[in-house]
């Protein structure tokens, strides 16, 4: 089962948002979606109190490899990712060093091509002028996109734009342009709730609803229908096509594995009668 983060706070609150969808007449599902904002981080920008300086650090390509060598926090590294924009230019995208992109946040700044492409290996080296592993803002002439955390930090340590180099006490403003500063990466356990009053969470959930709006392409093609008292024919059809499709979907395959999941039992298993929503026979026409 995936991983969410509940948004939960230490106060009770939930972030969450609702919206309401009608599938039939008298009948609605409430979903609700988490609002995947990472919290903004307090206070300002401290002054720069280190002098820009490159280093050789021969064979270091990952932000592992980079603290391991240079003995430093990982919280003061940036690592830099290379998107490419609506007109195929390079984006450079700075996370710390222990953040990870959120694609999907990324994917929907303006400019930036949809769905999310990766530059190649031969585009990041005609735009930087040096391989994955030692890139950084510091001379680069394009788009540059910070998350809210790296903008607020100093003295960071960054790839040289130059093979096998990195540099370190780079501060925006006086090393390098101020960069946009937008919302990209995951969210982290122990981060502030964006309301302020208490920390995130990331626990396992199930997922309690899938709902597919298929029409009658299927009941159509295998003449499935079934018979009311109170409708007419034609009434049928429809009704049979988005019950099958639209409702009963929904119980027959979530309360399967719902109850395999609470039960702790991934094989396949005899599930109780009162897990099942109707009673049916089928025979032929």
């Amino acid at each position: 089962m995936p991983s969410v983060a509940t948004g939960r706070t230490n106060s009770g609150d939930c972030r969450y948002r609702r919206r309401r969808h009608r599938l039939l007449p008298g009948i609605r599902l409430r979903r609700q979606y988490r609002v995947g904002r990472s919290p903004a981080p307090a206070g300002e920008r401290p002054a720069p109190s280190a002098n820009l300086q490159k280093i050789h650090t021969p064979k270091v390509k990952t932000i592992a490899e980079l603290v391991d060598f240079l003995k430093v926090d990982i919280r003061q590294t940036v690592k830099a990712v290379v998107v490419e924009g609506d007109e195929d230019e390079a984006v450079l995208m700075l996370l710390r060093g222990d953040h990870e992109l959120n694609e999907v946040k990324a994917e929907k700044i303006a400019g930036i091509k949809s769905p999310l492409t990766f530059a190649s290996p031969a585009a990041i080296k005609d735009a930087f002028g040096a391989n994955p592993g030692s890139l950084g803002p510091v001379g680069f002439k394009g788009r540059i996109i910070a998350d809210r955390t790296v903008a607020k930090m100093a003295d960071m340590v960054v790839g040289a734009n130059e093979d096998d180099h990195h540099l370190t006490g780079v501060n925006f403003g006086r090393d390098c342009p101020e960069p946009e500063v937008l919302d990209i990466r995951n969210v982290l356990e122990g981060d502030a709730s964006p309301d302020g009053k208490g920390t995130l969470a990331i626990q396992r959930g199930i997922e309690v609803g899938h709902v597919f709006y298929l029409g009658t392409k299927y009941s159509a093609a295998m003449n499935a229908t079934f018979r009311m008292k109170t409708a007419s024919p034609n009434r049928l059809k429809w009704a049979a096509t988005a019950l099958a499709c639209r409702v009963f979907w929904v119980p027959l395959s979530n309360r399967t594995m719902t109850t395999k999941a609470l039960s702790g039992r991934m094989h396949w298993h005899r599930l109780p009668w009162s897990s099942a929503r109707w009673a049916m026979t089928a025979r032929p026409r």
